[in-house]
């Protein structure tokens, strides 16, 4: 499992830039600048990261072997669990309170000062300590590891010793840090500290050490950067930035993702529309969607665009239009808004079989039914996600799993909505995820077709509906 954690990060981060970012840093706005374009780069910081190291418990004694970590066997122990280490001591996570284990630490120590740091180890039994590259990932530093390039090694059984070593850091970088610790029987204790000139000796890394933070935003062409990405046990438990294993079960599947659209900011999508997704007969259209808040007056617009193609949130109904005037007209009002919760999310699917369309909201049919033979989305040269161009309103919203099927009624009666990602079954014409992180905007429908965003949406990492 140590390897697919190591590939896997490894495979995301050979697409990105590195960021690593402090708790102080919310919000900023990067403007890169060339003769051709500006590039607005929306940088956002995920609040799943946590000030402090994870601690991960291992069953049995690694015995200066680094390798031992690779297949060892976690072990549940309430004083690692879901805890993160602001310090390594006596108190946390304690001492002689077990016998033959092993425990790896892991995160980040930011630099408060530039120059020398001494690290201590004062451990019974073994430890070692690893200091990486500015702006290098926990994961890149552990494939390098050797017992010579520790920068604190204190290898062996032996009763509480302190060793020490130094390394230069810079102010303002993060480093990666790890710290390997085994205990071989009697008493058992690990304390890491720390100094730097302008630093007393201490083992306090509260405004230090980080668990692996997350940087990420979308450029005007879609491309994210982002330095990690969230994972899920297989019991559904949330491990967060790129654990091995959360309460002794190992990582298996990332975190569903989403777009978060902000009215505030004018922010929206837009694609060159094919052919293809014009439909005189059967279709779905399917999203998850999660309201922010749902603008009075104006409208909410979800997809299409223009006075004659849409679905949209619009005076207080869920509105569709069809090729207006041909033949159907006016606007078909499908359920009243008060049938959506803010800050949830909800499965929205709007499907005509026949002539007859039909509105489902997390999975139950709701509101009105109607009937429109007109050819859908026949009027636009451009799709819109969050804009119409007729009416005023954008989105306020975070989306996921967005998918329009030609050709097909998916849903012909009530159901239960997917809570998995969506894939492109027959007929998928566009299959919008937002989720992967290395490109959010991404197609993953047989046209491939090409995403564009204005005013800087924002991809959620781990915030998706399921």
């Amino acid at each position: 499992m140590q390897d697919f954690y190591k590939q896997q990060n490894e495979k995301i981060h050979q697409y990105m830039n590195l960021f690593r970012c402090t708790k102080t840093i919310l919000r900023k706005i990067v403007t890169l600048c060339s003769p051709l374009f500006i590039i607005f780069l929306f940088i956002s910081f995920y609040g799943n990261a946590q000030d402090g190291l994870t601690g991960v418990k291992y069953e049995g004694y690694y015995a200066d072997n680094l390798a031992f970590f690779d297949t060892a066997t976690t072990q549940a122990d309430a004083r690692f669990d879901n805890v993160i280490f602001t310090a390594i001591n006596t108190t946390t996570p304690g001492q002689n309170f077990d016998d033959t284990y092993s425990v790896r630490f892991y995160g980040y120590f930011t630099a408060t000062e530039t120059g020398t740091h001494t690290f201590y180890t004062a451990s019974d039994d073994a430890s070692m300590l690893w200091i990486g590259n500015a702006n290098e990932t926990v994961s890149a530093l552990e494939t390098r590891l050797t017992t010579s390039n520790a920068i604190v090694s204190n290898p062996g059984p032996h009763g509480v010793t302190e060793r020490s070593g130094t390394v230069s850091l810079v102010n303002g970088n993060s480093y990666p840090i790890l710290v390997y610790f085994g205990e071989n029987g009697g008493g058992d204790s690990i304390t890491v500290s720390f100094a730097a000139a302008g630093i007393a000796k201490t083992s306090d890394g509260s405004s230090h050490y980080s668990a692996d933070a997350i940087v990420f935003g979308l450029n005007k062409n879609g491309k994210i950067i982002t330095t990690s990405v969230d994972f899920v046990n297989k019991n559904g438990g949330v491990g967060t930035n790129s654990r091995s294993s959360i309460n002794g079960e190992s990582i298996v599947t990332p975190l569903q993702n989403s777009l978060r659209i902000d009215a505030a900011s004018s922010q929206y999508l837009t694609f060159t529309k094919p052919s293809s997704l014009n439909v005189t007969g059967d279709f779905t259209f399917e999203t998850w969607i999660n309201f922010n808040t749902i603008q009075a007056g104006t409208m909410n617009p979800i997809f299409g665009g223009g006075q004659s193609d849409y679905i949209s949130l619009y005076s207080g109904w869920l509105m569709m239009r069809i090729n207006v005037n041909n033949p159907c007209t006016a606007d078909r009002a499908l359920f009243n808004n008060s049938n959506l919760t803010t800050g949830t999310w909800h499965h929205i699917a709007v499907v005509r079989s026949g002539s007859t369309i039909t509105a489902y909201l997390d999975g139950v049919a709701t509101g009105n039914t109607t009937s429109c033979t007109g050819t859908f989305m026949n009027s636009l040269s451009t799709v819109y996600i969050g804009k119409n161009t007729w009416r005023p309103g954008y989105l306020n919203a975070f989306i996921s799993n967005m998918r329009y099927v030609v050709g097909t009624a998916v849903y012909t009666a009530n159901f239960t909505p997917p809570k998995s990602v969506l894939t492109a079954i027959s007929g998928t014409q566009f299959l919008f995820l937002a989720n992967d992180v290395s490109f959010p905007l991404k197609d993953s429908g047989p046209n491939n077709i090409t995403v564009n965003s204005f005013g800087g949406p924002t991809l959620t990492i781990g915030n998706g509906p399921f």
